[in-house]
This record gives C-alpha cells, structure tokens and sequence, in this order.
C-alpha cells in the first residue's frame, strides 16, 4: 500500500513542475556547451587566419620587396617572373611556386614566353606580314618577360649560378619597366642594381 502511495510523487516527478525544471536545466547545459564550441571555434578560426596573414607577409618580404608579386584576390599573388597565380599561405601552392623557380632557374621558360617565341618565330618564318597584328595581341608583360629570360640564358651560359635567379631576374624586370616608362632616375638605378652581373654579360 505504501508503495501505491509513492506513484503520485513519482508521476510529479516525470511529468510536473520538477520534470519541467530538469529538462530546463538540461537545455541550458547544452547551449552553454554550443557557446563554448563557437567561441573555440571562433578562436581556432581566428589563429589560422593570423597564421595565413603571417605567411602573406612573410611572402610579401620576400618576393614583393620588387615589386614581383601582384595581389589578386584577398589571398592569391600573381608572380611576375614564373607567371603562376598562388596562395602563399596554403603550403601545396606555395611550394608549387618555388618549384617552378627551381626549374626556371634551370634554364625553364614560362608558359607565355614559350608561346611569344613559337608566335612570333612562326609569324617570321611564314613571312606573312603579321607581326604588326602579333604585337598588338601580345601582352606587354610577356614582352618584359621574353627579354629578361633572354638575360638569364646568357647569364646562364657564362657561369651565373642558379641561387641568383630570384634576384637576378627581379632586377633586369625593374631595368625593363624603368626603361618603358621612361624615368631616367630610375634608368640609373636600375643599372646600378645589374652591375655585379656584368661578368656574366658576355
């Protein structure tokens, strides 16, 4: 009999007053577990964030310190001596970068200048009077191009050795800019710069 008399209490405690507390309790539980998982979250996001910031400035040190790597988006560059359009920050197309450097510096041409030599050789060889409408489709960069890899070739041929390639190619870029733009100050400084590769000039 006394447990008969217990059922009522234990109905209460299901579906009363005291039921409805617990099961309050337990919602606030658990969203005060889903504000710790977003404000961790949120701080994880923000440390990646910091890091990929770091590593874009670690990149604009070293490669944009001349002017060689052109922003694109928020995250990507466009290099200027290799053509390639990367993410500093994501490891696989930071390395893809320097790997095209490595072969480059090998005696490797980009892309677009292969192309600019098979257009134009081609257009010469044929004799077909269209160089004029070749030079008007070129891109003015893959001209700067053409002409600092044609440096770096004979420099290659006369001893420079390939650790010089970074520097070697963003200054005669700098030479070559200053010349088609026409500033004699910077003409002068930029001869200055190529001076200690002289020996190699041939």
């Amino acid at each position: 009999m006394h447990w008969g008399a217990e059922q009522p209490v234990k109905d209460a405690g299901i579906s009363g007053q005291p039921g409805r507390t617990s099961s309050s309790q337990g919602a606030k539980s658990a969203a005060h577990c889903l504000t710790e998982k977003n404000v961790a979250f949120r701080l994880v996001r923000e440390d990646r964030l910091d890091s990929r910031a770091t590593l874009i400035q670690g990149m604009e040190r070293r490669y944009m310190k001349r002017d060689m790597l052109v922003k694109v988006t928020e995250d990507s560059f466009r290099c200027r001596i290799c053509e390639l359009h990367f993410v500093p920050a994501e490891p696989n197309s930071s390395k893809m970068h320097k790997e095209n450097h490595k072969k480059l510096a090998r005696g490797g041409l980009p892309l677009g200048v292969r192309e600019f030599l098979n257009t134009f050789g081609w257009a010469v060889t044929r004799n077909c009077g269209g160089i004029d409408r070749l030079k008007e489709a070129q891109n003015g960069e893959i001209g700067k191009l053409a002409v600092a890899y044609s440096r770096w070739t004979r420099a290659r041929m006369n001893g420079i050795d390939e650790s010089e390639f970074d520097e070697y190619m963003s200054a005669h870029i700098h030479l070559i800019d200053s010349i088609v733009e026409g500033n004699a100050g910077k003409i002068d400084q930029a001869f200055n710069q190529i001076k200690r590769w002289e020996r190699f000039a041939g």
